[in-house]
């Protein structure tokens, strides 16, 4: 029988696998995984309506290319993505 620690990191391991697992399946397909913290910069830019990668790795403290990443698939208006 596991402790109740052993189950909550294994299903931490298991969602992070499956992750791992969905990102590899994309970069060979070219699809883009949402970043856990896009809905989070989506409701910043939503409030401020001034955003940028510098902005988003500076508020959000990630590194410059999540941060582009993360600004290339935000929702913004009259910016066209393709």
């Amino acid at each position: 029988m596991q402790s109740d620690t052993t189950q909550a990191i294994l299903k931490r391991i298991e969602k992070r696998l499956k992750r791992i697992e969905d990102l590899l399946i994309c970069n060979f397909s070219g699809c883009y995984m949402e970043d856990e913290i896009q809905p989070e910069v989506q409701k910043y830019y939503n409030r401020v309506k001034k955003i940028d990668a510098a902005l988003i790795s500076k508020k959000f403290n990630v590194g410059y290319a999540r941060a582009a990443r993360i600004f290339d698939h935000l929702k913004l208006p009259n910016i066209d993505h393709s």
